[in-house]
Formats: structure tokens, C-alpha cells, sequence
């Protein structure tokens, strides 16, 4: 940008300059004339020489006119000779010099005011102290220019300073909001994610608990990590057991830990977060694929849903967490015990159905069961009666024969025989002949039982009667086998007896045998029944034993069954998440206390029968109704679905709800049951989230145009201090131009 002092400043630079030229060049002609007088002597001598002449003309050299009139001649005096002087020629050349001397003395007397040397030095007198104040004048608008410039340019580097101080301070308060808003994101990127991996979670809780402290530890940034939940319903009964963990060593697989023992126990008793740093050197060590190593910090958070403790989540690691990661982890540890609590009822509530389904089908097969071996037993209890009097009956009849036995030898059914020392036939019934196959008992004299019987009956009754004679011990009741040449089998009830002479030796044996092949079979029949009896009796009396086990369970059971009811009452009447069975056509059967109060009443059994239609706007309530419809259809469950809530009176949440299909004992759906979450809050961080975000971005962008301008300043800044000393070091050369020629001037005049 241009100065305005600029131009007029030209001007009487120019001014000044033309005045110096022209005093310049009138001096000059002055000089001229001078030396044109003093030096051309004879040009004068011959003009005084034409006395004729009136006027007389002198030529400068520089081309100019002199004229001197006769009186200016006449006027001059004429030189005094001497006479007698030895030289004419010379005395003739004073009288010529002494003219030509008053001839110039006339011409300058008759030159105009404007070429006199005195008019120079007049107009250099009076141009000198306007030209002084010129200057003085100019360079105390030069002083002036400079101090406003550089008041300028103070007040310029002072608004640079308060801007690069406030860029400092705005740059100072972004990178605070930024934190907090990495933080709010990290808070909010983490929720979102550990719920992912819940609502998408479908497997047994082991493992679900096993992504978690995997993707927990991941994302902490830290080196071991373990989740311990409760088990045991009584407090005398409860302990910690290891659900999860990551890098564990193998002492902290097998633990189980009771409450107040250890770090664990402790954070469990007291129900609030723990920071240890002086780690005991004895504490589990952290494993890896190089070796193990003692953590230098740990953290205890316990898993708290609504004051009640179900485990704890433990942390470790070889520097300290951040204040915004244990918040973060106190908030998840809050999602992961509301989960685990819905998935332990959610399990229990299952469990106990399918239990009570089973436990009922046993119970009615047992009775079944019990109900057929009652009516087995009793018609093997008759059977029994009846073979026990035929048994008797055939006793009697065996009684009489043996009775008879001697007068009757030729029509008793029994087998009488007779035998010599070596076992060969002397006598026998007509029974036995006709066992054998002869027709009279002379075919039997002098033969033996090897040649009517195989060597497996015939060898035993050998031997037996052969120890029969030499010991005279009979063998009575003998009940054998007998397997005949051709195949045939027959069992009989033998008695034998060693057969004396008259003077009392041994000469042989007698026996009598019965064929009692019906009688064996009826009695391996019995025999078997009875086995089979004494089977049924104990299977009875097992099955009476497990009756009364069974009714000892069914007590049990029925004791269970009121106490997970009364569970099921505790967790409908205190869990804050809204708890839900429906019917078929979507209509309320039983809701949790919460979901009651969220409706207004004071009692789940007031909005019994009542459906979402009653309490919410057609906006919700209709995509609600068309996806538990298709629920019952399809049997297929709705997990973590979030859903916007409008009630009738314009209000407004956010919930996250699960729906599942209600099935009968059968396996039937009849309905639906669901789980909803209140996440407003968390929606509304969320979109609180997405709003700072915007209006970061538009901060960020007010902060770079701010940047720019800043920028634009500071080059306009640069470009106008550059100006500045161009203009200055231009003033400067031209005041040194001007000194110079003003001492060219002062030389000149001298």
C-alpha cells in the first residue's frame, strides 16, 4: 500500500531541481560572458578602432550580442604614453587593453538584473532556508510516517501475540473437549461393542464369558483378566468360581474362592472397586507364551444388579489404568451383570420347566410301570399257588408209589433195577424194559448202562455205583440227566444202594429210578418262574423304593418348584428391566412389577388381558404386535432389538428388548415372553455423542478459518513491513540524492 506523501513529494523534488538547473545554467552564461571578455582583447581593439560607427556590435563566442554605444567609448579614458617611449607597440597595447576593459565594464553594467551574479546570490539566499525547511518539514513527516508505521506495526505484533495467545488458549480448551470427547467415544465405542457381543451371544455362558475378557483385555490394553461369578443360593453356601480368563496360571483355574478371602472375596464383601499397586509377591502370575511375570497393578470390580453381588472381574496388568478406563469399566461391569443375571434366570426358569416336563413324564411312566408289575406280580402270585398244591399232590403220589413200590415192580412207571459188581443189569421193572426198548427183561441180564446210554450218562452212573460198593454208601434222590444213543433226554430221580448177600457183602447195587422228565421240566419252569417271582418281587421292591424316592423328590421338586417361584417373584418384583409373558393375540399374562409401574399400576395383575395397544401409539405398538405375531409363527427370537417407545401421551424412551416364543409342555408355542432395557440414557449419550461431534467439527472448521485469517494477517502484516522499508530505504536514497546536489550547489557558488 502506497504511502500518500509520496506523490508530493515528487513535485518538490522536481520543483527544486528545475530552480537548481536554472541557477546552474544562469551562472554558467555569466561565466561564459566572463571569459569571453577577458580573453578576446582583439576583437574589442577593432571595434574601438571604427569611430564611424555609432553602435558596436561584440559577438560572444556563445553566439550572444554586446553593444556599446559612443558614449560608453568616449567615456573611457584614454591612456596616458609617455612620450618618448623606446617602444610604440607597446605602449599602443595598453591603451588597447585599458579600452577593452572599459568596453566590458560597460557591456556588464548593461546587462539585465536577471543576469547579474549579485541575483544568483540573491535567489540562492532566499531558496536556502525554504529548502531547509523543506527538509526539515519532510523529515519530520518521515519521523512521522516511521513512528506511525512502527506504532503500527507494535500494535500489529501486539494483536499477533493476543491471537497466538488466544489460538494457545482455544487450541488448550479443544484439546481438553477433545479428550473428553476420545473419552465420551471410547465410553460410548465400548458399551456398544461388549453389548454387541452380549445380544449376540447364544451359546452357554462359559464361553460368552470367555469373549468377554478376551475382547475386555484387547481393548484395556492390559495383560490378564478374569471373570469369577457366585454360585450357591445360601450365604453359608456361597462361593467364587472361575467363569473365565485370559493368560491365568494354573492355580487360578482350580480356585474357588469364598467370600472375604483374598482380594477377590474382599471386593465381593465389600461391593465396591479396588486398586491394588504393592501386588504381594505371592499373587497369580501372569502367563504367557515367554514365561510368566508378577503384574505391578490389579483391579477388582465387582458385578453388582441392583445391590445384589454376583461375581467379580479381576485386572491385571504392568502399568496403571487410566481414571476414564475404570470408569469405562465400572459401567460395563454394570451391562455384564444385568446380562449374566437374565441369562442365569433365563437359564433357571428353562431349566426348571424342562426339570418339572420331565420330572411329570417320569413320574406318569413310573406309575405306569408300577401299575403293570403290581398286576404281573399277582398273576404270578396265583401261578405260584397252583404249582405249589400240584407239587404237593405229585409228592403224595411219589410217597405212595415208593410205598407200593415192591408189590407193584411189574406195573410201577419207576425204574427198579438190579446190578452186579461191574454194573450190569441182574433185575429189573417192566418200566425199564420198556424204557429201553426190549421187549422182555431177559434181553437186559449181563448188559450196562453203556449199552443202552451215551458215555455222558453212562460213565457218572458207572463210577457212582462203582463208589457205591466199594464205600457201601448209597446215593439217594439222585436226580440225572439221561441221553440215550438215540438222542433222546430224559431225567429221572435215581436211588441207589448197595445190594448185600446174605452174609451181608457187597455184591452189587439196586437203585430205583423215576422218570421225572415232566416233573423237571415243571420244576426248571417253576424254577425259573420262581427267579422270575423273586425277580419281580425285587424289582417291586426296588420300584416301591423308588416310589418312595420318587415321592420324596416330588416333595423335593415341589419345594424347589416354590422356591424358584419365589425366586421367579423376587426377579419379577425387583429386576428393573421390564419382564413379559404374552398370549397368543399379543395380550398380557404376567409382567414384572417394573414393567406394571412404567404403565402406572401398583400391580402386575392390573394390566392382565391388556395388550401395548392400551399404552402405546400405533407408531410402536403396531411393528411390536406384527414381530411377536411372527415369533409365534416362525418360533425364531428377537435379541437386543432396539426400539423407540411413544406412549399415548407423547412421551418418549428407548428400549432394548429380547423376545422369545412361550412353549407349553409339549413343546407348543403359546405365546411369547420378553426382556426390554431401558436405554434412554444411553441413547441419549449417544446422540448427545453424535451432537459434540458436529459441533466439534464446526469448532475445528471456525478454528482453521481462524487459522487462515490469522494467517492473511500476518503475510498482509509481512507484506506492509516490507513496504514500510522499501519506502524508507527510498526515502533514504533520495535524501542522500539531495544532500549531493546541494553540496554540488554549495561547490558551484563556490
Amino acid at each position: 500500500m502506497s504511502s500518500p506523501f509520496i506523490r508530493p513529494d515528487k513535485k518538490i523534488l522536481s520543483a527544486l531541481l528545475f530552480i537548481l538547473f536554472v541557477m546552474i545554467i544562469h551562472a554558467d552564461r555569466v561565466r561564459a560572458l566572463d571569459n569571453y571578455t577577458m580573453h578576446d582583447m582583439g576583437n574589442f581593439q577593432d571595434v574601438v578602432s571604427q569611430p564611424a560607427e555609432s553602435t558596436l556590435v561584440v559577438e560572444e563566442a556563445a553566439g550572444e550580442e554586446v553593444f556599446i554605444t559612443e558614449n560608453d567609448a568616449a567615456s573611457v579614458p584614454e591612456p596616458s604614453v609617455a612620450e618618448g617611449s623606446p617602444d610604440d607597440t607597446d605602449t599602443g597595447s595598453v591603451a588597447d587593453s585599458t579600452i577593452v576593459l572599459a568596453a566590458a565594464s560597460a557591456s556588464q553594467q548593461n546587462l539585465p538584473f536577471y543576469r547579474r551574479w549579485w541575483f544568483s546570490l540573491l535567489v540562492i539566499l532566499l531558496a536556502a532556508p525554504f529548502l531547509y525547511r523543506i527538509f526539515t518539514i519532510r523529515n519530520k513527516q518521515l519521523e512521522k510516517i516511521i513512528g506511525d508505521h512502527a506504532a503500527k506495526i507494535s500494535e500489529l505484533h501486539q494483536l499477533v501475540k493476543q491471537k497466538e495467545e488466544l489460538i494457545v488458549l482455544k487450541e488448550s480448551e479443544f484439546h481438553e473437549k477433545l479428550v473428553e470427547e476420545e473419552e465420551l467415544k471410547y465410553h460410548a465405542i465400548g458399551l456398544s461393542k461388549f453389548s454387541e457381543i452380549m445380544s449376540g451371544s447364544k451359546g452357554e455362558l462359559r464361553k460368552l464369558g470367555q469373549h468377554l475378557i478376551y475382547e475386555l483385555v484387547k481393548y484395556l490394553g492390559i495383560n490378564m483378566g478374569a471373570i469369577y461369578i457366585v454360585k450357591g443360593e445360601e450365604l453359608s453356601d456361597q462361593v467364587l468360581e472361575l467363569l473365565s480368563a485370559y493368560a491365568p496360571d494354573a492355580k487360578q483355574l482350580q480356585a474357588k474362592i469364598h467370600p472375604g478371602e483374598g482380594f477377590v472375596g474382599t471386593c465381593f464383601n465389600e461391593g465396591q472397586m479396588m486398586e491394588i499397586t504393592d501386588v504381594p509377591t505371592t499373587y497369580t502370575k501372569i502367563s504367557s507364551g515367554l514365561g510368566e511375570a508378577l503384574p505391578t497393578y490389579l483391579a477388582f470390580v465387582p458385578l453388582l444388579q441392583d445391590e445384589i453381588k454376583l461375581g467379580v472381574i479381576e485386572l491385571a496388568s504392568f502399568k496403571k489404568l487410566e481414571k476414564h478406563k475404570l470408569e469405562f469399566i465400572q459401567k460395563l461391569s454394570q451391562n455384564i451383570a444385568s446380562f449374566i443375571a437374565i441369562r442365569t434366570a433365563a437359564a433357571r426358569v428353562q431349566e426348571m420347566l424342562a426339570r418339572s416336563q420331565t420330572q411329570a413324564e417320569e413320574l406318569q411312566a413310573q406309575e405306569e410301570e408300577l401299575r403293570q408289575n403290581l398286576e404281573e406280580m399277582q398273576a404270578t402270585q396265583e401261578e405260584l399257588n397252583r404249582q405249589m398244591e400240584k407239587n404237593k399232590l405229585i409228592q403224595v403220589d411219589l410217597a405212595k408209589e415208593k410205598y407200593l413200590m415192591d408189590a407193584l415192580m411189574n406195573n410201577i412207571p419207576e425204574y427198579i433195577y438190579f446190578k452186579d459188581r461191574d454194573s450190569k443189569f441182574l433185575k429189573s421193572s417192566h418200566s425199564l424194559v420198556r424204557s429201553f426198548g426190549v421187549s422182555k427183561q431177559e434181553d437186559l441180564l449181563g448188559k450196562s448202562d453203556f449199552d443202552f446210554f451215551g458215555d455222558e450218562h453212562a460213565r457218572p452212573a458207572f463210577n457212582d455205583e462203582q463208589e457205591i460198593i466199594k464205600t457201601g454208601k448209597p446215593i439217594l434222590d439222585l436226580v440225572e440227566k439221561e441221553v440215550k444213543k438215540d438222542g433222546s433226554v430224559s431225567w429221572v430221580s435215581t436211588t441207589k444202594m448197595p445190594l448185600y448177600d446174605q452174609h451181608g457183602k457187597i455184591v452189587g447195587t439196586f437203585g430205583i429210578s423215576k422218570d421225572i422228565t415232566k416233573a423237571k421240566k415243571t420244576e426248571m419252569e417253576m424254577q425259573e418262574k420262581t427267579e422270575e417271582l423273586k425277580a419281580q418281587e425285587e424289582e417291586l421292591r426296588q420300584n416301591l423304593e423308588e416310589m418312595q424316592t420318587v415321592q420324596e423328590e416330588m416333595e423335593r421338586q415341589k419345594a424347589e418348584l416354590d422356591w424358584e417361584k419365589h425366586l421367579m417373584d423376587t426377579l419379577l418384583n425387583n429386576l428393573p428391566e421390564y419382564i413379559y409373558f404374552k398370549d397368543k393375540d399379543s395380550k398380557f399374562l404376567k409382567n414384572s412389577l417394573s414393567h406394571a409401574k412404567l404403565f402406572g399400576f401398583s400391580n402386575p395383575k392390573q394390566i392382565m388381558g391388556k395388550s401395548d395397544f392400551d399404552f402405546f401409539a400405533e407408531e410402536h405398538a403396531r411393528p411390536a404386535f406384527e414381530d411377536e405375531q411372527k415369533i409365534i409363527k416362525t418360533g425364531k427370537p428377537i435379541i437386543n432389538m432396539v426400539e423407540k417407545e411413544v406412549r399415548k401421551d407423547g412421551s418418549l424412551t428407548w428400549v432394548s428388548t429380547s423376545k422369545m416364543p412361550l412353549c407349553d409342555k409339549q413343546g407348543k408355542i403359546i405365546g411369547t415372553f420378553g426382556i426390554s432395557k431401558d436405554i434412554t440414557e444411553t441413547k441419549k449419550m449417544e446422540m448427545e455423542i453424535q451432537q459434540r461431534n458436529k459441533e466439534l467439527q464446526t469448532r475445528e472448521e471456525e478454528l482453521r478459518q481462524n487459522l487462515e485469517e490469522m494467517q492473511t494477517i500476518q503475510e498482509d502484516l509481512q507484506r506492509r513491513i516490507l513496504e514500510n522499508e522499501k519506502i524508507k530505504t527510498e526515502f533514504q536514497q533520495k535524501e542522500k540524492e539531495l544532500l549531493k546536489k546541494i553540496e554540488e550547489l554549495k561547490k558551484n557558488k563556490r
